[in-house]
């Protein structure tokens, strides 16, 4: 995001032919600066910067030590933490202590100094920690509740200053049932110089999700509502939750968007998803398109009336982090664990995206129904016991089945296929002497969309130690390089060669159901044998738009079968979809409370605005000793994470949060010393992390 908000900042200097910070002619009569100069005063300046972000991160990381103490936060608010310049580079969090004081914690950039100051006070229950906003220039606002205990949601306004210890009274509104939870958006279009104006969304007695607004006068610190609350959201009794963050949208009126799901132990586990024009008032959702709503006038919107994005299969729960905000496309972070089996400790995190529509031009095979193009080449050329099979494809829409991408059999028992699930887990499956199946299905899941661009295919060994393996195996460059979904691969059993056969290859393959409209574009097929030397295979991209045959580069003739062409230069509509990935490591046994809300450790975007694809992921090992907190970026053009280790400890690290605005703190977390058997048990520390 840094980078990308700092090219926004240059590129006026650089359409000028100028450096940032340097003049050319100096105009007039003036002299000018000479390239020399200008190398040189860069030099100076790239050096005085290097030296500043030094001493920035070695004073952040030296108040990892001592840390925002006595001090945690939670999910379901927001803001959380601010990045602010003004009066000085710092960083500015809510937090509620283990006694129920409600906290505003600083820690200045340059020199890593603390402030803490108590803004008031809550019932002793980490879900009452505070929403606090802030932007330089703007008096900031801190919010809270005593989690089901009253009916008042708790404001106060800070000092135009911003100095966090400064705070005005303590203001109420009073929800008529239980509250819980505080969410607060500036409403850009309805403030001006002289007042901001908010948005603040908050939960009733469990199941009702509702909005008040509230404009703050920027010379006196008054709160005067401007609407009171009203609900929008109704859970049908069932206790639910939202989270909210802004589409940052560059044009149109302010969009806010809302995931919404419900407690891990209640009786539904749908994800929803929508989004709220704030100037209008109007609710709408990519996944229900007929909705009509309003958060300022009729009924709350039943969550009956909604189409759910993601559901559970039966016997599993689900728990809600966070909805990603602009300007990237909304994505959703939670995580699905086996209720019925028992594996509470194995939850497994999701982040479910959106890809809008896009145009894309394409050489090769497009394939609508049936199967591809068949190969015949020699049986002694493909009866191999060692062999890698490597297709690169691009599906155009998301499969409802299991699809084989390769094939080379006409019956189960005659040869092998290899296929992508409908949540693209690999399957490999071949038969031995005598017929006899094998197949086996991966755990894992192949990285990107299904409208990117991948290689998939397969290494097959047929004596590794005494088995044969297949490793399932991708690329994201074109077939360039590949990378194996896992180094061990899967056992497929004992030692046993596949049945020799006379059986064609065909690419994509879909006999088990030909009226299926697969829409896959492949460019290219190969098999190499165990030396890697192909023996079969063509490049569709070179072959004869249109034909009904090609030549492949062990001479093997390719026939088109029917629902397939050839293509040049194709013009091919890519559908919007979600996408759901799922991210290899388990979440862990919870951090506390009781095993049917399982507290993960929990996981978050990496930025707001989010202008990188990151995640951040917190999980503890298998045997409870240890606590990791990774990072997971991707950059544009890729499909794959990156993985990067960026905490471990022994005590609970979780809930990571990255500052709204960036800044030289990539995410806070807390380090759980205590979490027991309630949420009323809890002691622990916010600490940050830089890069």
């Amino acid at each position: 995001m840094k980078k990308a908000l700092l090219f926004l900042l240059l590129a006026p200097l650089m359409a000028l032919g100028q450096r940032p910070g340097l003049g050319g002619s100096s105009g007039g009569g003036g002299g000018s600066v000479t390239i020399a100069s200008q190398t040189e005063a860069e030099q100076l300046s790239d050096n005085s910067k290097a030296m500043s972000a030094l001493r920035v991160k070695q004073a952040i990381e030296a108040s990892r030590k001592t840390p925002f103490s006595d001090a945690v936060l939670e999910w379901w608010q927001h803001p959380v933490a601010t990045y602010l310049r003004k009066p000085y580079e710092r960083v500015v969090s809510g937090g509620i202590a283990a006694n129920g004081d409600i906290v505003v914690n600083e820690i200045a950039h340059s020199t890593g100094k603390v402030k803490r100051f108590k803004v008031g006070s809550a019932v002793v229950d980490d879900h009452c920690s505070p929403a606090l906003w802030a932007m330089d220039d703007h008096r900031p606002i801190i919010a809270w509740t005593n989690h089901n205990n009253d009916n008042l949601v708790r404001f106060k306004v800070g000092s135009l200053s911003g100095d966090v210890t400064k705070w005005g009274p303590e203001i109420q509104l009073n929800l008529g049932s239980l509250s819980s939870y505080t969410q607060i958006h500036r409403l850009k279009a309805d403030s001006d110089s002289l007042q901001d104006t908010f948005i603040l969304f908050t939960r009733k007695n469990n199941t009702f999700w509702g909005i008040a607004t509230f404009s703050v006068n920027q010379a006196t610190g008054a709160l005067t509502w401007t609407r009171a609350y009203r609900d929008i959201l109704n859970g049908s009794t069932r206790q639910s939750y939202i989270i909210t963050a802004d589409a940052f949208n560059t044009s149109g009126n302010q969009v806010i968007r809302m995931a919404f799901s419900y407690n891990p132990a209640a009786s539904a586990h749908d994800l929803h998803y929508l989004e709220i024009d704030v100037k209008t008032g109007a609710v709408s959702s990519i996944v229900t398109p007929a909705l009509t709503g309003n958060i300022y006038s009729g009924s709350a919107i039943l969550d009956t009336d909604l189409t759910p994005l993601s559901t559970v299969a039966t016997g599993y729960s689900r728990r809600l982090f966070y909805v990603r905000s602009g300007p990237l496309p909304p994505a959703i972070a939670y995580a699905d664990w086996d209720v019925t089996g028992g594996t509470y400790n194995a939850a497994q995190y999701k982040v479910t995206r959106y890809i809008p529509s896009s145009t894309i031009t394409f050489d090769g095979v497009l394939t609508s129904t049936g199967n591809g193009y068949t190969g015949t080449a020699s049986s002694a050329a493909l009866n191999l016991n060692d062999f890698d099979a490597q297709v690169v494809c691009r599906y155009l829409q998301k499969p409802t089945q299991t699809v084989d991408f390769i094939r080379r059999r006409s019956t189960a028992t005659n040869g092998w296929f290899a296929a992508l699930t409908s949540d693209r887990r690999f399957v490999f499956s071949y038969a031995i002497t005598g017929g006899t199946q094998r197949q086996i299905t991966t755990t894992e899941y192949v990285p990107g969309a299904w409208t990117d661009e991948v290689g998939l295919g397969f290494r097959f060994r047929t004596n590794v130690g005494g088995n044969s393996v297949v490793y399932p195996i991708y690329s994201t460059d074109g077939g360039a390089t590949w990378k194996e979904l896992t180094p061990s691969g899967y056992s497929l059993g004992a030692t046993a060669a596949p049945i020799a056969n006379t059986n064609s290859l065909t690419v994509p393959n879909n006999s088990t159901n030909p009226s299926l409209a697969l829409n896959l574009l492949v460019k290219s097929v190969r098999i190499l044998n165990g030396s890697g030397v192909e023996v079969a295979g063509v490049n569709f991209t070179t072959a004869t738009a249109g034909t009904g045959a090609t030549t492949g580069t062990a001479g093997e003739s390719w026939s088109q079968n029917s629902g397939s062409t050839i293509v040049r230069a194709s013009s091919q509509t890519l559908p919007a979809m979600w996408m759901t990935e799922i991210f290899p490591d388990v979440a862990g046994p919870r951090i506390g409370y009781d095993q049917d809300a399982n507290y993960l450790p929990g996981m978050a975007f990496g930025s707001t605005p989010s202008y990188d694809d990151v995640i951040l992921i917190a999980r503890r090992s298998a045997d409870n000793t240890t606590s990791y907190i990774d990072r997971y970026t991707r950059s544009p053009g890729e499909i794959a994470y990156t993985k990067t280790q960026m905490v471990t400890g022994s005590t609970k690290l979780a809930r990571p949060y990255a500052p709204i605005n960036g800044g030289p703190i990539s995410f806070l977390y807390n380090d759980f010393t205590l979490y027991g058997s309630d949420y009323t048990q809890y002691s622990g520390s916010m600490r940050p992390i830089t890069d």
